[in-house]
């Protein structure tokens, strides 16, 4: 029953996401034009353009407020800003640090390098017990969940290894909205790749293996990037890197 609830609510909440982004796209093309990014837009990019992760968390408000500085708690315009709005300015994309820092990540890096099992790094008990903390669900149903989970990411680092190649959303599935569920990043100010809170077990696994390119699941941008002309040329970027990305998934074909 838990089980069969939580897969009730990801539908629910993919619904809405869906209709929330269709939203925010309006306003933002009014605002920045026709060629303003998109909320979850696909981009291609080489995983070491990847080098930090974000301690910011603009979602799940007012839940998750400790992620956050104090100062940004009291400005609730700058929270709705960044909840509604996707493109915004301030300082949240300085707060960051190295990716190897980040344990999920570090962890997932010692168990492709050690070939030891998820139970043995620590990263099987830190999933279970994270997720325990912030649900309502008992131990027993997500160490269960935790399992599927983990057996799907030892089938693909399996097929990571053998084909060096990473599908996007939409080659994993044909319904998906652009690129939601994949590797989130935010993009900075300067138009740089800030790792934010999905996907990071499956860029640790692109950077292990080397992969040349990998598609991103863009869900924050800064204003100034959008406004200097640089997230443009970021897209420009990454339609030369999704030519090499259609050519590796040509080899395997």
């Amino acid at each position: 029953m838990a089980m069969r609830n939580i897969l009730n609510s990801v539908l629910k909440k993919g619904v809405v996401r869906r209709f929330n982004a269709y939203k925010v796209d309006i306003v933002n093309k009014f605002k920045y034009g026709l060629n303003a990014p998109l909320k979850y837009q696909l981009l291609y990019c080489e995983p070491s353009q990847i080098n930090s992760y974000t301690r910011f968390n603009p979602t799940n408000l007012p839940e998750h407020l400790s992620y956050i500085p104090t100062y940004l708690v009291k400005d609730r315009t700058m929270i709705n800003a960044l909840k509604n709005q996707f493109i915004v300015g301030g300082d949240w994309d300085k707060m960051i640090v190295p990716i190897n820092c980040l344990r999920s990540y570090r962890q997932t890096i010692e168990k492709l390098r050690s070939g030891r099992s998820w139970q043995e790094v620590g990263e099987f008990e830190r999933n279970v017990s994270k997720t325990i903390a912030l649900t309502n669900i008992n131990r027993k149903d997500k160490e269960v969940l935790a399992e599927n989970r983990f057996k799907k990411l030892d089938e693909l680092i399996k097929n990571v290894e053998e084909t060096k190649y990473l599908k996007s959303q939409f080659e994993l599935k044909r319904n998906s909205f652009r690129e939601m569920g994949g590797i989130e990043v935010f993009v900075g100010r300067e138009g740089e790749l800030i790792q934010a809170h999905g996907g990071r077990h499956r860029l640790a696994i692109a950077r292990h293996f080397s992969l040349s390119v990998i598609p991103v699941c863009v869900s924050l941008v800064h204003e100034d990037c959008v406004k200097s002309g640089k997230f443009s040329e970021l897209k420009k970027r990454s339609l030369k890197l999704k030519g090499r990305h259609e050519y590796a998934q040509k080899k395997q074909s």
